[in-house]
């Protein structure tokens, strides 16, 4: 597509420049007086533990993405980096260093900042759950014209932008099956199966509320993938694990306004490959914003904004370094026969498949670690989409923030329906192409939230 090339080519400094932009306010809030504000006014008090809020907004976030490219993009970093000669052979400090960039800090700042100012509007100012209420777009025929666009944008974005993700969680949770029992092919047929049952039990989620639902769904995911981390540390190679995550961390951290702001110049290979990844994943996760940081506002009353971005930056940040490093650093740091034999999966059956085919170099342990893989990816496949369906219906119900059961259930169908269309057509990448078009103007309202947050902030304090 044209234009999604001329988004990613010629725009890939805005987008750069912007995601470093973010990471430096949220720093400025943390360390200055504004950070002691309570989202929702002095009296305030949180409605979730600490616990469960770290893990409903970190399952909302990427939970599924992470499951699904923890082992397939340090070896694709791996890979590619060693074709135009960036990194020898035996670097295996540089892909992991890239997947931080990618998960870590600057992902989470974004949902961080958008998240803050939503729930700053909305339980500070009393507005409506609506993206378009942090704007400060003033009650014109054209203001109110610009709003109702917005609202749109948003609830397109987020129907395909989940709906695709749902499709590749299907293949992923497919794959797995396959693996498990080759009688069971990753066909087109399984994959409906897999979407209408999962579909089902969000559906089921949904009507039970944040309170029983999502908080249940999302504390199992993450213990699940504590239970699963601490599996592969132990079993793996544990010594080389730990050694190169922390090299990886230090030159992370080192380097990290370089790795920021890096993009390409002085090398056309390097510059294709930063534009296909890191530009590609701005987009992507600029694209995923609005809904995921709604999500996150909406069960975040009662914290200060600096516990609040300290918890959402930090905590999810520090989850996927260790992810990475536990199992990239197992991918690439065991052995070059690892290495190649998750290379060769990859190219044979897709990213997909890189998951299960590093389970199969532990044969004791194989069959234990796929099964609980597969119920981690559809627990954070379910609560993906149940977060998504939540969201959808609160801005459909003009910003309530408890939608009813009844929009729950429609919008949990029609998302299940897209998903459906979507792996039918195989429409996928297409989709993936729309949403990376729609974070441009995202980006723009990102902006545009920012300044006007600030000056609310003022005008308060003269008050």
């Amino acid at each position: 597509m044209l234009l999604h090339d001329i988004l990613i080519t010629d725009l890939g400094w805005f987008y750069v420049l912007t995601m470093f932009g973010i990471v430096l306010v949220c720093i400025y809030i943390i360390f200055s007086p504004i950070g002691n504000t309570i989202i929702g006014g002095k009296d305030a008090t949180p409605e979730h533990s600490t616990f469960s809020w770290i893990t409903m907004l970190f399952s909302a976030g990427m939970g599924i993405g992470l499951v699904f490219w923890g082992v397939a993009e340090p070896v694709e970093h791996y890979s590619e980096l060693q074709q135009f000669g960036s990194i020898s052979s035996n670097d295996h400090v540089t892909p992991l260093v890239n997947s931080f960039v990618h998960w870590a800090i600057q992902p989470w700042a974004l949902y961080a900042i958008m998240a803050l100012i939503i729930a700053y509007f909305l339980f500070n100012k009393e507005k409506k759950g609506l993206l378009s209420e942090t704007l400060g777009f003033k009650n014109t025929r054209v203001g109110y014209g610009l709003k109702h666009v917005i609202d749109i944008l948003v609830i397109i974005s987020t129907i395909f932008g989940v709906s695709t993700s749902l499709g590749l969680g299907s293949k992923q949770i497919g794959s797995g099956i396959s693996f498990l029992n080759p009688a069971f092919e990753n066909s087109f047929n399984l994959q409906v199966l897999i979407v209408i049952v999962i579909s089902i039990i969000v559906i089921y989620s949904s009507i039970s509320g944040l309170h029983r639902g999502m908080k249940t769904l999302s504390n199992l995911a993450i213990l699940g993938s504590i239970l699963l981390v601490l599996l592969m540390f132990v079993m793996g190679p544990t010594i080389k694990i730990i050694e190169v995550t922390i090299e990886s961390v230090g030159v992370y951290l080192n380097n990290f306004i370089t790795l920021s702001l890096d993009l390409g110049t002085s090398n056309p290979e390097k510059r294709i490959w930063i534009e296909s990844w890191k530009i590609f994943y701005w987009a992507w996760w600029i694209s995923w914003a609005p809904y995921v940081s709604t999500f996150i506002a909406r069960i975040s009353k009662g914290r200060s904004f600096k516990e609040f971005l300290i918890g959402v930056i930090g905590v999810p940040s520090l989850f996927a370094v260790i992810w990475f490093g536990v199992f990239g650093g197992t991918a690439l740091a065991g052995s070059s026969d690892i290495t190649l034999h998750i290379i060769d999966a990859i190219a044979s059956n897709g990213p997909e498949y890189a998951f299960y085919s590093l389970f199969t170099l532990f044969p004791k342990i194989t069959l234990i670690l796929s099964c609980l893989g597969i119920i981690v990816i559809s627990v954070f496949f379910i609560t993906s989409a149940n977060s998504a369906t939540y969201v959808v219906a609160m801005f459909t119900e003009d910003g309530n923030i408890n939608p009813s059961t009844r929009s729950k259930i429609i919008w949990g169908i029609l998302i299940a329906l897209v998903s459906l269309t979507l792996l039918f057509t195989g429409n996928l990448g297409i989709i993936q192409s729309v949403a990376v078009l729609t974070s441009l103007p995202v980006l723009i309202i990102i902006l545009i939230m920012i300044i006007n947050f600030f000056k609310e902030l003022k005008n308060d304090r003269s008050k």
